[in-house]
């Protein structure tokens, strides 16, 4: 196969795509390595041909088209990291300081309407695979089970309070985490920690050495598919190794929009287990692609 692996597109550009041949037209000049569906090593897929290759592959089998490859960061990525944690103090400082009545004003919402402390404290794993304590406004009651991931919670709804189910409709609950960015455990942009107990999808971001930079509290696997993607951690992991590969300032301000506009609308929340995993991504792809 003749190799792309620096070829641009420019305006109205087609390529076919290596499994199914359909031309697919980019509008843009971005190399053909920063397309988010070229899979290196191998070629250009079409949309469908990659939710399909990813979607109905079972998590424990190899995905044949790819071998995963390491990859270090650059050097300019790295001096982007080192200004964007300076960046994320000083935005999370100010957040707070702004943020201060509407932590009050949950806080004494979470303690009338039920019994237990305000914060949840969970271990997840963050830079270098370390574990650190991440903060949320507690949203469900304390019999609930503490370990467990989310989209393998059965009856979780019948743990979620009144003011949880509030504020987890508007991610609420994730803005204590502004504190773990003051302590340089969290960016406001990265991949979302994981717990222990989600091996699969821990063995997945190892393998793609995504523990390089830091998690955050939106990331790209959020604004394209949040919990969707969850019950899939080998999907939810390549969408993690691509922002790893174009981590930079401009993918950041772009997720920062795009979780912005996912809040409002309420956008791709599910609360418990994902029946039908598959069919839930692609339902919610399809809808994207039709709004």
């Amino acid at each position: 196969m003749e190799s792309t692996k620096n070829k641009e597109f420019s305006a109205n550009t087609t390529e076919k795509c290596i499994l199914c041949g359909k031309e697919t037209e980019y509008i843009n000049n971005t190399p053909i390595e920063d397309r988010q569906f070229y899979i290196e090593g191998a070629g250009q897929l079409c949309q469908n041909c990659y939710y399909d290759l990813y979607i109905k592959q079972n998590d424990s089998e190899i995905i044949k088209v790819k071998e995963i490859q390491p990859y270090q960061l650059k050097t300019t990525q790295k001096i982007y990291s080192f200004f964007k944690s300076l960046i994320d103090f000083s935005i999370a400082l100010i957040s707070l300081i702004l943020l201060l009545p509407l932590f009050l004003v949950v806080a004494i919402a979470i303690k009338c309407d039920s019994n237990g402390p305000v914060f949840f404290v969970q271990k997840r794993i963050g830079k270098n695979g370390k574990l650190f304590n991440c903060l949320k406004f507690r949203s469900m009651s304390v019999q609930a089970k503490p370990n467990v991931a989310g989209y393998e919670y059965e009856n979780v709804k019948s743990y979620i309070t009144k003011t949880g189910a509030f504020i987890r409709k508007y991610s609420i609950d994730e803005l204590p985490q502004l504190l773990n960015i003051l302590t340089f455990k969290m960016s406001l942009i990265g991949y979302r920690p994981s717990q222990p107990c989600e091996e699969t999808l821990n063995t997945a971001r190892e393998n793609y050495d995504l523990y390089q930079i830091r998690p955050g509290i939106s990331g790209w696997a959020q604004v394209n598919g949040r919990d969707y993607l969850a019950a899939k951690p080998n999907i939810k992991a390549e969408f993690d190794a691509y922002y790893l590969r174009h981590f930079s300032l401009w993918i950041d301000i772009k997720i920062f929009f795009m979780t912005m506009a996912n809040v409002f609308k309420h956008s791709d929340i599910i609360e418990g287990v994902v029946q039908n995993a598959e069919q839930a991504i692609q339902d919610n792809h399809n809808l994207k692609n039709n709004n």
